[in-house]
This record gives C-alpha cells, sequence and structure tokens, in this order.
C-alpha cells in the first residue's frame, strides 16, 4: 500500500492552503505513527505518578536482559502512550489504527475508551476507530503483555519471546465505501491465478467492499496493472452493486502474454485494485497488491517444479533479531537480511517459526525467494477450547494477511511436536495433537486451496509416521541434525532414504539442518560439537552432497541464516543459538561461502577461512616454516594459489572446493587466490598475521597464551589475541604433563554452561583435569604468569583443594575454586614470577580431588 509520513500531510495540508482551488484528497491514506511515543514498564497506576520514557517504534523491553548474567528475561506488562493530533490529517470518513505486530496480549485505547484486544505476537490487527477519534489531541494508549499464556502460542521454543509494539503502526483513513480492512486485518482482496502459462494467465479476484453510510447503488470496481519498471500493462472494470454493509465479490478475467516469475526472473507486477463512485468515476478507495504469474508443484520423486521446470529448492531460515534491538528491526534491517540471503545464491526461505514483518515478504516478492511460512505453535500444545481457537485464528490471520504474496507457496503449522515424547507413555497426547493437525489442515485448504500444507518433524521418524501424523500435510518437513546432535553425518542421508521408501507419496523438505559455530573458534582437526566454524563449514560440506545426490529431496533450509537470541542456551556464547551462515552481527562465517559457491550464478571463489587473518602454529627445530591447510570455495573450474607471490599450484575445484598446503612465515603471509571465469580474472586476497612459535623453547619475545582441554584456536573479540590449543610436553618441550581433557558429555568437549563474569565463555568451557605440570622452557628474566580457573564439575568446597607452585615456590597454596568462586564462575590469577634458569615449571599439587586448569597466560615483563 502507499505509505504517507506526517510530513507528506503537512506538504498537503500547505498545498490545499495556497492552491486557488482545494487539492483533492487520496481516495486512503496510511500514514505511519511510529515516532515520539512513550513507554513505561510494568503496569500503570491508577494515579499515573510513573515516569515515562520516549521511544520510537519498532520497540521491544527486551532488548538486554535476555542476554545478561541472571536467568530469564522481563515477561510481563509494558505500556505504550502517544498524543495524535487529529487536525493534521485529511478529514476522511473512517478512520482505523492498525498494527503490523505487537507481542503478545495487546489491549487498544482510545481517549480512555478500549478499542479492541488482541491475542497473538506475529501477525496484524486492526480496529475501527472512527467513533473514538475526535478532532484535535487524541490519546492512544496501548497495554501489552509478554507474559506466558498457556493458551497462546509459542508455549515454548529455542527462541525468545521479546516483548514490545515491534513492528509499524499506522493510522489509516478512508471513505465510508472502502474495502474491509476488519477481515483478519487482511488487504480485504484475494488475488489467485488459476491458470497460468506464457501466453495467458487467468487471474481472479475476490473481497469485500463495505458500504458505511452511502446510499445503495451501482459502483465501479476497476483493476490497472502495472509492470516492473511502473509501465500500465493493462485495465480492467465492471460494474456491481453496494449495498449498505459488507459486499462480495468474485471477479475472473484473463491477462495475456503474462512475464513468468521465478528466482531467476522475479518478474513482478502490481495490482491496483479501486472501488469508484458509480456514476462521477470518482475513486472512492484503492489499494495495491503485488501480482506474479508462476505456477509450480511438488512430486514426490522429482522434487518441486516451477513453470515446468525443475528447480532445487535450497535457502535458509530466518529468525528476526539483532544485538541490541531484540525482535524491533527497521524495515531497512528486515530488507537487508533478505538481500543478505539472495546474495548467497539461495531461492528459498522459511519463515521460522512464525509470520514475518510484511517488509519481509515484499522483498521476497521482489528478490525472487521461495517462501513456507508457518504459526508459531512450536513443541507444545494446550489441551483447551481457547488454545485451539487461537491457533486457528492465527491461521486464518497468517493466510489472509500474507495471501497476495506471489513468493509464498507453503502454509505451515506445528513444528518438532512431539520431541521428547513416547509412542507409548503419551499416546493419548499425541493423539490429540495429530486430530488438532487435521483440523488446522483441513482449515488451511478451505482457505487457500491453491497453495501446499507441511509440518516439519524432528528426527524421530518412528513417532511421527506410527502416529499418522505424517499423513495429515501435503509435504513432510523433518529437522534433522547428523553429525551435530546425532553422531555421524552420513546419517542425514540414511534418514531422508528411509523416509522417501516409507512415504514414497509424500514430498520432503529438509526444514532445519545445521551445527552450531562461534566465529572466535578455529580448528585444524574439527569434531562434532566442538563449535568451530571448521566444523561447522565441514557439516555442511557433507549434507549439500547428500542433498544433491537425492532429488527426490525437494527443499532445504539451513538452521538458521544468522545466529539469533536464545535465553536457555548455554553454548560457546551463552544466550544465543549460533548454527547461523552468519554472525548475529551478520558477519558471514565460512559456510556462507560454501553456499555462495555451490548457488550462486555470477562467478565466486573465496579464500577459507575467511575471517582468520590472525593465526599461529608451530615450528619444530629443523623448519623455519609451518604448513597449514588453506581452502577455495567457488563455482569455478580450477583455482590457483600463490603464497608471498609464489604459486602453490592450479587446483581443480571438486565438489565446488580445494586446498592447498601452505608453508606459512612468522609475520605477514600474501595470499592471493586467481580463477579465469570466461575470461575474466576474479581473485579473493588475504593478507594473514602468522606467529610462528618453536617447538621447544621461547626466546622470550613471544606472548604465550593456552586453551586447555581442547584442541581449539580462541580468538578473543578485537581479533588481536590468540590463544592456542593445548599441546602435550614430550622431551622437556612447552605443554602440559598428564591429565585428561574434561569431556562431561556424549558429544563435543567441555561444559555446556553460561561462565558468569566473563564473555570468554569457551576458555573457561573447556579444562585439563589432573594434570601434573606445566613446562614452559623460557630464558632468564621476569614474566607474569595468568591462570585462569572455572568450577565446572559441582565440587562442593572442600572436595578439590589444590596448589600450584613455580619451580618449587607457592603460587597458590591451597586454591578451593568452589570456596573461593562457587559454581561456573571464571576466575583469574595473575603472579610475577623471576625466572633465573631456562625453565618455567608450573607444578599442580594435590590436596582433596583433582587439579584443573582452563588457560593460561605467560607474558615476559620488563620488572
Amino acid at each position: 500500500m502507499r505509505l504517507f509520513t506526517l510530513n507528506a500531510i503537512f506538504v498537503f495540508l500547505l498545498a490545499q492552503a495556497t492552491a486557488q482551488e482545494p487539492a483533492a484528497l487520496l481516495p486512503r491514506y496510511k500514514i505511519a505513527i511510529n515516532s515520539n511515543w512513550q513507554f513505561f514498564k510494568g503496569e500503570k497506576p491508577q494515579n499515573d505518578t510513573i515516569k515515562w520514557e520516549w521511544i520510537n517504534l519498532p520497540h521491544s523491553w527486551n532488548t538486554e536482559d535476555p542476554f545478561d548474567e541472571e536467568p530469564g528475561y522481563y515477561r510481563g506488562v509494558g505500556w505504550y502512550r502517544k498524543i495524535v493530533h487529529a487536525d493534521a490529517f485529511p478529514q476522511k470518513e473512517k478512520t482505523f489504527i492498525y498494527f503490523e505486530a505487537a507481542n503478545q496480549h495487546a489491549q487498544v485505547f482510545v481517549n480512555g475508551e478500549r478499542v479492541g484486544e488482541h491475542k497473538g505476537g506475529y501477525t496484524a490487527f486492526c480496529f475501527d476507530i472512527t467513533g473514538q477519534f475526535k478532532e484535535g489531541d487524541n490519546l492512544l494508549e496501548v497495554r501489552l503483555d509478554n507474559s506466558h499464556d498457556p493458551a497462546v502460542p509459542p508455549l515454548k521454543g529455542d527462541f525468545n519471546f521479546y516483548g514490545g509494539i515491534y513492528r509499524d503502526v499506522f493510522i489509516v483513513l478512508t471513505d465510508a465505501i472502502h474495502f474491509d480492512m476488519l477481515d483478519h486485518a487482511s488487504p480485504g482482496v484475494y488475488i489467485t491465478t488459476p491458470y497460468v502459462d506464457s501466453a495467458e494467465a487467468k487471474i481472479r479476484l475476490r473481497g469485500t467492499i463495505l458500504n458505511e453510510g452511502e446510499p445503495a447503488g451501482m459502483a465501479g470496481l476497476a483493476v490497472e496493472i502495472r509492470d516492473q519498471s511502473g509501465k500500465k500493462a493493462g485495465v480492467f472494470e465492471r460494474f456491481i452493486r453496494l449495498d449498505s454493509g459488507p459486499n462480495a465479490f468474485d471477479w475472473d478475467f484473463s491477462f495475456p502474454n503474462p512475464e513468468l516469475w521465478s528466482p531467476a526472473t522475479p518478474n513482478l507486477y502490481s495490482m491496483a485494485i479501486q472501488v469508484k463512485d458509480g456514476e462521477s468515476g470518482q475513486v472512492l478507495d484503492e489499494i495495491v497488491q503485488p501480482l506474479a504469474f508462476r505456477w509450480h508443484n511438488f512430486d514426490p520423486e522429482k522434487g518441486f517444479f516451477l513453470n515446468g521446470q525443475p528447480l532445487k529448492l535450497v535457502g535458509v531460515n530466518r529468525h528476526q533479531d539483532l544485538p541490541g534491538k531484540a525482535n524491533a528491526l527497521s524495515n531497512a534491517e528486515h530488507l537487508r537480511d533478505m538481500e543478505m540471503i539472495k546474495s548467497m545464491g539461495a531461492n528459498f526461505f522459511r519463515t521460522a517459526h512464525y509470520p514475518q514483518d510484511p517488509t519481509v515478504l515484499e522483498a521476497c516478492d521482489r528478490l525472487g525467494l521461495i517462501v513456507t511460512m508457518e504459526i508459531p505453535l512450536d513443541h507444545e500444545i494446550t489441551d483447551s477450547p481457547e488454545f485451539y481457537s487461537n491457533c486457528k485464528t492465527m491461521m486464518r490471520e497468517m493466510i489472509r494477511q500474507y495471501h497476495n504474496h506471489p513468493s509464498i507457496v507453503i502454509w505451515a503449522y506445528m513444528n518438532e511436536m512431539f520431541l521428547g515424547r513416547n509412542l507409548e507413555r503419551d499416546r493419548e497426547a499425541i493423539g490429540k495433537i495429530v486430530a488438532f493437525a487435521r483440523e488446522l489442515e483441513a482449515l488451511t485448504r478451505e482457505e487457500d486451496p491453491a497453495r501446499y500444507t507441511m509440518i516439519p518433524n524432528h528426527g524421530d521418524f518412528n513417532v511421527y509416521h506410527e502416529s499418522g501424523i505424517t499423513q495429515v500435510p501435503m509435504i513432510v518437513g523433518w529437522n534433522l541434525y547428523y553429525g551435530w546432535y546425532e553422531e555421524g553425518l552420513e546419517g542425514f542421508g540414511e534418514f531422508m532414504d528411509r523416509a522417501h521408501r516409507e512415504l514414497s507419496d509424500k514430498p520432503l523438505i529438509l526444514t532445519e539442518y545445521g551445527a552450531g559455530a562461534d566465529p572466535r573458534l578455529r580448528s585444524l582437526n574439527p569434531v562434532r560439537f566442538d563449535f568451530s566454524v571448521d566444523w561447522e563449514s565441514a557439516f555442511h560440506h557433507s549434507h549439500l552432497e547428500q542433498i544433491m545426490e537425492r532429488p527426490f529431496i525437494a527443499g532445504t533450509a539451513v538452521w538458521n541464516m544468522f545466529d539469533f537470541g536464545s535465553e536457555n542456551r548455554r553454548d560457546a556464547v551463552p544466550h544465543v543459538n549460533n548454527k547461523g551462515l552468519c554472525g548475529f552481527n551478520r558477519e558471514p562465517k565460512d559456510a556462507f561461502y560454501l553456499y555462495q559457491a555451490w548457488l550462486s550464478e555470477e562467478p565466486v571463489v573465496k579464500l577459507i577461512p575467511a575471517g582468520w587473518r590472525h593465526r599461529a602454529g608451530i615450528r619444530n627445530l629443523s623448519d623455519p616454516l609451518c604448513v597449514q591447510t588453506v581452502w577455495a570455495y567457488g563455482n569455478v573450474a580450477k583455482a590457483e594459489l600463490f603464497h608471498n607471490g609464489r604459486s602453490l599450484g592450479e587446483k581443480a575445484l571438486e565438489w565446488h572446493a580445494a586446498s592447498w598446503k601452505v608453508p606459512f612465515a612468522n609475520g605477514e603471509n600474501q595470499l592471493e587466490l586467481r580463477s579465469n571465469a570466461d575470461g575474466a580474472i576474479i581473485l579473493d586476497a588475504q593478507t594473514v598475521d602468522f606467529e610462528l612459535l618453536p617447538e621447544q623453547g621461547f626466546t622470550g619475545e613471544n606472548s604465550i597464551r593456552l586453551n586447555l582441554g581442547a584442541s581449539l584456536y580462541f580468538l578473543d573479540e578485537d581479533g588481536q589475541q590468540l590463544w592456542l590449543p593445548e599441546k602435550q610436553s614430550e622431551e622437556n618441550s612447552w605443554g602440559f604433563v598428564g591429565g585428561r581433557q574434561f569431556m562431561p558429555r556424549d558429544r563435543g568437549v567441555g561444559a555446556d554452561q553460561d561462565i558468569l563474569g566473563t564473555n570468554k565463555d569457551p576458555l573457561y568451557q573447556t579444562q585439563r583435569i589432573g594434570l601434573r605440570r606445566m613446562l614452559f622452557p623460557l630464558p632468564a628474566g621476569t614474566y607474569r604468569v595468568t591462570l585462569y580457573f572455572a568450577e565446572l564439575e559441582r565440587k562442593k568446597p572442600g572436595e578439590r583443594v589444590f596448589g600450584i607452585a613455580a619451580n618449587g615456590q607457592f603460587l597458590l597454596p591451597a586454591l578451593d575454586i568452589a570456596r573461593s568462586h562457587g559454581h561456573f564462575r571464571a576466575a583469574e590469577y595473575s603472579f610475577s614470577v623471576r625466572l633465573d634458569d631456562s625453565m618455567l615449571s608450573l607444578e599442580f599439587l594435590p590436596q582433596k580431588g583433582e587439579p584443573v586448569i582452563n588457560a593460561i597466560h605467560i607474558q615476559k615483563t620488563d620488572y
């Protein structure tokens, strides 16, 4: 729709005042009222003595607390208010207030009178405020509550339920005759294209026009179609009779020679729909909707077809939050995200786990991203009439509000509903979920028979198949994490092959798959669940190969495009799910470039690791260099790597990747990747600052930082301080003597806990247990030795006590981490140590239990 800011209204009024003849009013005004609101977190007292905070929309009150060290985040009441000056607006017969979304239970008041309420945090709602909106100043108030409500989904989920009016709010002004805005806050019209080919398209337009005050009579209904350049492509008109109240219409017409829509050529038209006065032809109301011409189908054997051509759907999921903003993103930030998804070469997008901002869907239409959209019915239900009713309302709202977006091909509902459930133990609960799924399926097909339906399930095939729920939707989605939560990367292909055999009549989509990656963690020998960028890349290498080998997999959506907030998470970055191909800050990880190499139509070639510019490694006594692997990701046939100007050879990119062994020297290393793509040279270059460490003794110039209990490099946020993986001492070389890595789980290393008092959680989540000593051959001198500890095994005070001595002199005679610091809290001890000979020996002396250490830093000083 056309949007007008208040500035546009002032220009209109000025023109009206200065022109010789009054300017004509537009048939409809949609005016954003996002600025200059006041907010109070908490319940508003009767005497209104509270101190209001000035804010602008979009806004959330959970921008910080889901990410702090206190468990939980505020889920409760917040109040918003704003003075709206009616005199600034054109005079129209009808006034509406329209919210794109607010989480999650909203009650709206105008001049003290309650005008409506809405439950659900991810769809729009609209109220007619004509009777309450007066001349002069008007007080708008919104009481919003994001408390857990057993009648409102989502009840649980691996994401934050941020509170606030986090999308745009509008005042909409219309004439007495207008398209129905109160039909679940939809546009009031619904466009379908029941038949399309390159010669002709059939268009069906249906909707409702409200006549609230004019006499019954004939009216004109007009459609104007324009192409992407704005050129008029078709005009269609007819007369209809308008009686008092709602007037439904249903109109079929043909459009010749349509340009087809696809991800490669997203030819997008616009359709202006007008209702006109039957005698004068004056336009009484107008809305503009997107229009595209495409046809599609899913085949259980061959996958997805668009416009008669096979198309492998490969894309991403996306959550709608940003650091410091929660879910209150601007339209520009939403658009940037979608453009980034498209730049990766994706053609598929899942709006996990809820309908997303209208700007997102507008971008999908324009960019050519095929969409599956779902309601936030995630994991749990409440067996109550109110819960079921709210779910059905959400489903109708989603379908009707987003119906006209041609990018959407699937409506989904429910996600991983049997996670943690057993078919025998939970048979009654499972039966109720399956029965409700059938109700939502029937509702969806009645609302929109032209699109497909889907339920995404987690990887317990038996419980879903035997329950009968896999027979309910048209498409079965699977959320699979082989190589992450489950062992064995190859298990993914085996699972999908079984699903294809036993669900031979169902199209299959891989709706989630991914591996966590903290951009600060790197490994030369990555393993499952180590949260290194390198394991994430290996995970996606394997999955892409298995996906492309199976044509029956119609589509895939990586979990997730971006890291996102999840307060209950205790991973390498606490309170963040970091399975994104990009960080929470939108910085690409290596796997982003892997997908770009597989999917992009443009020639690309990228040096990998992409963001690891400060590296280190160990040389032995006879070799002044350290050999490490460098990769190229690309969609070119061959690439040649140069190191400090010398060619390391040209290699073919098999499965879009090639690798070289690079002999890094101490200091700056110049890397340049070259490829000839259709006669054009494309390249990527890096400068790597490499720290070459000796196998035996140090010169004293090195600052030694060790990440103990792990084979992981850890790079501080500033990108300058690199912590090396631990190394065992052999023949008096530097490293640890004795002990074992802390591995409390069946996967990965270290603890899945938020370490308090630090943002360097990975350093403290891993540790070496039971070590005897650490050796560091160093020249004589004075050193600052800093030791890092955390109690990860929940030992009680007195259960783990040990001393630490440096060359026979106690630094800590009796360290009891639990007594001094408690559990899962960072502890740091720093000492000045004078070394008179060539070996620093740190001895760990158990008194009760086993000694531990998480990290160590040794720095040469002048004092």
